[in-house]
């Protein structure tokens, strides 16, 4: 299921982004496409039917459907494009109308897009579009089947090779992966992706030298990369050139930043390359080689040791780097995480005490220092050392910080104090979204909701795709049984931006039950509870629904599931007590 998602999103978001630029614009006597069980013909008034009108009109509602579409109002978006095609149909139109079904109903837009390309067969964006469709529902020969014939109608597009690739990988055969990789480098040779997924699947396959032809090509087009250097110095020592893979690894410590989600991608190319035990073997032979003298290389070593849970062995490595120099600050501070990991905190913060100010891993060394004295309990020095760094000049980026105290103010259940630094925070930093979600969710907490909506509507305002606030206001609603219409609404925008999100759609459902709309709700809450199961206030919501359709036991059945989901002791005390109820009516 996750696999059929990740394909169909990635369908939806690629090609929402591209043109279509087909020639197929002939006015086919074909029957106007149905919304539903009403005729578009009848919705929309005679005289915008006549010859001269159509076209001007059919452009008008494409309009309409491209401004909807920016909006992410994809229900009217895909209205407008279907009343602009009934007027004037031709390929593009329908290609406009499939993609923004596939968001309002995947199944349907399935179906219709296999009726647009028995209309349209010699379109190639309508035949790609079916296979990608056919691709996320996981028919893969049927795709394959779509997308070879929308490569030949058109060999400049991108998309079908690249999906054609994923369904050769996912059949586990990287040779006619590959086929299609050079295929896709006929016609667009600076395409680097390209390259990239060449390079992998001939490592693969023991293809070294096949692998470093197609890598060095990559570094030619891009030599600053990350995962392209790490590729290339991997690819150089797999062909025994040490000596430029050394280079090569120097430099990608020199061009990287020291982050989580970087150093999470380069393990995970490790990993894409075959296991993690065959990489680090790789490099530790290459490390011998070297006398255990190049930095860059015993890097590696250590984010590999870090992802396998080898702690100590980072420690070591780290330690003895050191001591033989001690001036490089992103070791010290990785020394400092590791032995964090390990429990040993005052080693911890006698490195992080140890990074010289003027260095940029010092900001992030005061920040774990905090963290662990809180953790440890010493809160009063935490919080002392927080207000140190928040009055000070000395720092430039003080968000995280009052993230931070944010964050421990709530878990002292010292709320004010809580919305105060955010207030604070705010004034500094006035468009940061996240600083502004976590004061509107202070204000809630404080039961001051009507400040909580206005600072989600202004998050809005900033920024239209941030899902959580449309979410937000739409749930506080719906536990307040008013403005339900709207909720419903705001919640539906949240969906379209993250339509897989199993806590919007409990709030989806959750609105249904307010609404009295019992069934609806249900069908909808069980669909949250399968996105993301395992959550208590998701199964509640699920036995309230059943309560109200008079199904007692299932009631019953998913009280109890939720007393055993993931549950804070509020929920818990709540659901509890519920759960008793029905159980002694039952007796």
């Amino acid at each position: 299921m996750m696999l059929k998602a990740v394909f169909l999103i990635g369908a939806i978001v690629l090609n929402f982004s591209c043109t279509h630029n087909s020639n197929n614009t002939e006015n086919s006597k074909m029957p106007a496409v149905k919304a539903g069980e009403e005729n578009f013909e009848d919705s929309i008034p005679m005289d915008l039917w006549s010859p001269d009108k159509r076209f001007s009109n059919a452009l008008y509602y494409f309009f309409l459907g491209e401004f909807s579409q920016n909006d992410r109002n994809i229900d009217k978006s895909y209205e407008y494009f279907q009343t602009a095609y009934n007027l004037d149909p031709n390929s593009f139109l329908a290609y406009k109308m499939i993609l923004a079904g596939v968001y309002k109903n995947p199944d349907e837009s399935m179906v219709l897009a296999k009726k647009m390309t028995l209309l349209y067969p010699e379109d190639a964006h309508i035949q790609s579009l079916y296979g990608q469709i056919l691709l996320g529902q996981g028919f893969y020969e049927k795709a394959e089947k779509r997308l070879k014939l929308a490569s030949d109608l058109d060999p400049t597009m991108k998309q079908s090779y690249l999906n054609l690739i994923a369904i050769y990988q996912v059949q586990n055969e990287p040779q006619k992966a590959i086929d299609m990789c050079n295929k896709l480098l006929k016609y667009h040779p600076s395409y680097i992706e390209a390259y990239l997924l060449k390079t992998k699947l001939y490592v693969k396959l023991g293809k070294n030298k096949k692998a470093l032809e197609s890598i060095t090509k990559a570094y030619e087009l891009n030599d600053t990369d990350p995962q392209i250097l790490l590729l290339y110095a991997y690819t150089l020592e797999l062909n025994g050139n040490t000596k430029k893979s050394v280079s090569i690894y120097e430099k990608l410590i020199e061009v990287v930043p020291l982050n989580v989600a970087i150093t999470n991608n380069m393990v995970a190319l490790y990993k894409e390359l075959g296991d993690l035990k065959s990489s680090l073997a790789l490099l530790q032979k290459l490390d011998e080689k070297l006398d255990g003298k190049n930095r860059a290389v015993k890097l590696q070593i250590v984010f590999i040791y870090w992802d396998m849970k080898e702690y100590s062995k980072c420690i070591s490595i780290l330690e003895k780097m050191i001591e033989e120099d001690g001036s490089d600050e992103r070791e010290r501070y990785i020394l400092g995480l590791s032995y964090e990991k390990v429990g040993k905190y005052k080693s911890a913060i006698y490195q992080y005490e140890s990074i010289n100010p003027v260095s940029k891993f010092y900001y992030d060394g005061q920040y774990r220092i905090i963290n662990i004295n809180y953790s440890l309990g010493h809160k009063e020095k935490a919080f002392a050392q927080l207000k140190a760094v928040l009055d000070s000049d000395n720092f430039e980026n003080k968000d995280s910080f009052y993230k931070l105290a944010s964050s421990l103010y709530d878990n002292e259940k010292e709320i004010d104090k809580s919305i105060s630094i955010l207030e604070k925070a705010r004034k500094e930093y006035p468009n940061d979204i996240n600083i502004l979600f976590l004061l509107g969710v202070q204000y809630e907490k404080n039961e001051e909701l009507d400040k909580c909506i206005l600072t989600m509507r202004e998050i809005i305002k900033i920024d239209p795709s941030y899902s959580s606030a449309y979410n937000y206001i739409g749930y506080l609603y719906a536990e307040e049984s008013k403005n339900l219409d709207e909720a419903e609404e705001l919640v539906k925008e949240a969906l379209t931006i993250k339509p897989d999100d199993g806590y919007y759609l409990d709030t989806l459902g959750w609105i249904f039950y307010k609404k009295g709309d019992y069934q609806k709700a249900l069908n909808i809450l069980k669909k949250a509870n399968q996105k993301a199961p395992n959550q208590a206030v998701i199964m509640e919501h699920i036995a309230d629904t059943y309560v109200k359709l008079d199904s007692f036991d299932k009631a019953e059945q998913y009280y109890s599931k939720a007393l055993k989901a993931n549950i804070n002791e509020v929920d818990k005390r709540r659901i509890l007590k519920k759960y008793k109820k029905i159980s002694s009516s039952k007796s």
